[in-house]
């Protein structure tokens, strides 16, 4: 079964990461696996620590540098974000049925199948471009999804287009 992307877009501090992390509870309640995909601006960000074991490998010039504990394993690529299709992010997490992406604006911007959540505030406006369907779902009140007019969806937190 190929994993179905969907692409959660907003701007600063819109409520992104909880909608994120809501849909992951009622997701994995359901019984889906779900990855995540998050895209973080910070230029200079790192995930790996000065002086830990797997910056030092790092600072010597390894690439990839896979960690494994009892709990966890993870993957640190030190490879710049535009040199990584969006296929590529989404082939990482081809073992799960669900990827939630949070952010990638400029990679999901004009795909057309990837269907995307926006939280909607006064300047969601910078995301006229995101929405060239003319299938537009929205969540009523009591959290079921609904099918609208965009019209209609304005007053309402989030919607998604397909």
């Amino acid at each position: 079964m190929k994993a179905e992307a969907i692409a959660v877009i907003g701007i600063k501090k819109s409520g992104k990461t909880t909608t994120i992390e809501n849909l992951i509870r009622e997701l994995t309640k359901r019984g889906y696996n779900v990855a995540v995909i998050k895209h973080i601006s910070e230029p200079d960000f790192t995930i790996d620590k000065p002086g830990k074991d797997t910056w030092k490998f790092a600072q010597a010039g390894a690439k990839t540098i896979i960690t494994a504990a009892t709990n966890e394993t993870t993957t640190i690529e030190k490879i710049q974000l535009e040199k990584i299709p969006l296929g590529a992010l989404l082939k990482k997490c081809a073992e799960n049925q669900i990827i939630l992406i949070e952010g990638l604006k400029k990679q999901i911007a004009n795909n057309k199948n990837i269907p995307k959540i926006n939280n909607l505030f006064k300047k969601a406006r910078n995301y006229k471009k995101i929405f060239q369907s003319k299938e537009v779902y929205g969540f009523d009140e009591r959290n079921q999804i609904i099918r609208a007019k965009r019209k209609t969806l304005k007053s309402r937190r989030f919607f998604f287009c397909k």
